[in-house]
């Protein structure tokens, strides 16, 4: 988790972002991996026009995933104590200085013709049916937070799935 403090000049839309050059080895969609870096951001909204306002957090850490039967899944646990409305979507990692990672896949596509891949827009909650490769793979989730139709604010989540086999007890 990382923490900070920070003082705006004013009302206004704001960027935060940190690039943080730990990124994991051997991931499947993102070429030499361990020599690129990741970058986080928010997006951060003070309106005068709305009232003050809390981040959406992610309770379950980025390595709770779970298998259900073949099927990965990840629910991000997604928390806004506003009540603001949220939406998901899947977008694609960034590198050093938030910029595209040349080379980067989505991990449904490093083997073509993967089943289903999915990110359910209300909940966050991934699930991935029957992953066609063992190995490590490099997601994003981006939750919107929005307040009477109106954007207030985006948190992403950098994540690494590790796809091992399925217990024979449970395939």
């Amino acid at each position: 988790m990382y923490t900070g403090s920070h003082t705006y000049p004013g009302y206004g839309t704001y960027l935060l972002t940190v690039t943080d050059p730990n990124r994991t080895n051997s991931i499947l969609n993102i070429p030499n991996s361990v020599n690129v870096a990741f970058c986080l951001h928010t997006l951060l909204v003070i309106d005068p026009m709305v009232a003050a306002n809390s981040s959406t957090r992610f309770t379950n850490m980025q390595t709770e995933a779970a298998f259900s039967f073949s099927t990965l899944v990840h629910d991000p646990g997604a928390v806004d104590t506003d009540g603001d409305s949220l939406s998901f979507e899947l977008v694609e990692p960034l590198g050093d200085a938030c910029q595209s990672i040349p080379g980067y896949v989505p991990a449904d596509q490093v083997v073509p013709g993967t089943p289903l891949f999915w990110l359910d827009p209300t909940t966050g909650t991934l699930l991935w049916d029957h992953p066609q490769l063992i190995g490590r793979y490099n997601v994003v989730i981006r939750c919107s937070e929005w307040r009477n139709g109106q954007l207030i604010g985006q948190v992403t989540r950098d994540m690494t799935l590790c796809v091992d086999q399925v217990p024979t007890a449970m395939a």
